[in-house]
């Protein structure tokens, strides 16, 4: 990797790519071995930033998490109740680094300047070869570069890439309205960004000025152990009024920073992976 970090950048996301060197059975979903993959490297070169992403309290907001991690990305062979990974396949996990303190420690973690980077990466006491020449930083940026850039778009669309689900999806299957979402999303912005967006003038304007206009969803599960967290797939599209340009500025840098932080809960165990598309207006 030939990342620049005089720039401080606050955010970036990295992909690497993985090849297991044998078949590997997943009793649930890959995303809790994953998880518990990544900490133990993070361990090894920075344990105050592992701890950190490892300890947030039980039933804790996801804006605890200054990261998000996908689930194993790519084509997984059905075995009864079992997912199994195969050594023909190459593999991919998505991380995104909300904090420069995560950002640096992942650089380390898979640099191939650092011994550690040239290590497998192991889950469910399988090695994985890590595709170093696959793995790339990309999207590096500062919040308050995304506040700058962000246009006042009026419409706005979401694509929810992995299952998403809210906390009070309890009740049942909760629609990504602006409302919850921009919650969300305001929470973790101002949790970790130096550059803080005001809570109560926002969320005022999007209750009064934004609706969900338009949605093509279906209901998706997320194996997660001996349970599964039921959310969905799909896209949403908003709608708003023009009458405040700055705060839909606002509005239009959490929707971006929605890349980085995903949506609703468990985005550090594949929940959530989130993109915005275009809209014309």
């Amino acid at each position: 990797m030939n990342t620049n970090w005089e720039n401080s950048p606050d955010l970036g996301i990295l992909t690497v790519a993985l090849k297991p060197l044998a078949d590997v059975r997943f009793k649930s979903s890959p995303a809790r071995s994953l998880h518990a993959a990544l900490l133990r490297r993070l361990e090894l070169v920075a344990p105050d930033i592992a701890r950190a992403l490892h300890d947030a309290p039980l039933g804790a907001h996801s804006s605890e998490h200054p990261w998000t991690v996908s689930s194993l990305l790519g084509p997984l062979n059905h075995d009864g109740d079992d997912l199994v990974a195969t050594p023909d396949r190459t593999y991919h996990v998505r991380i995104t680094a909300l904090i420069p303190e995560v950002a640096r420690a992942l650089d380390i973690a898979f640099n191939p300047s650092h011994p550690l980077g040239r290590e497998p990466l192991v889950l469910e006491h399988v090695p994985f070869d890590v595709m170093l020449e696959q793995s790339w930083w990309e999207n590096l940026a500062t919040y308050a570069s995304l506040l700058t850039a962000a246009k006042p778009h009026r419409r706005l669309g979401l694509e929810f890439c992995s299952p998403t689900g809210f906390r009070r999806s309890r009740e049942g299957l909760v629609s990504p309205t602006p409302d919850i979402c921009l919650q969300g999303y305001l929470r973790k912005w101002n949790a970790f960004s130096k550059v803080v967006i005001s809570e109560e003038s926002l969320l005022e304007f999007v209750e009064n000025h934004i609706i969900l206009e338009k949605t093509v969803l279906h209901p998706a599960a997320h194996r997660l152990g001996s349970y599964s967290q039921y959310g969905f797939l799909g896209r949403a599209e908003w709608r708003a009024d023009g009458s405040s340009p700055g705060l839909l500025r606002q509005v239009n840098a959490l929707v971006d920073y929605a890349l980085y932080c995903g949506t609703g809960m468990k985005t550090a165990l594949g929940m959530g992976q989130t993109r915005r598309y275009l809209i014309e207006e």
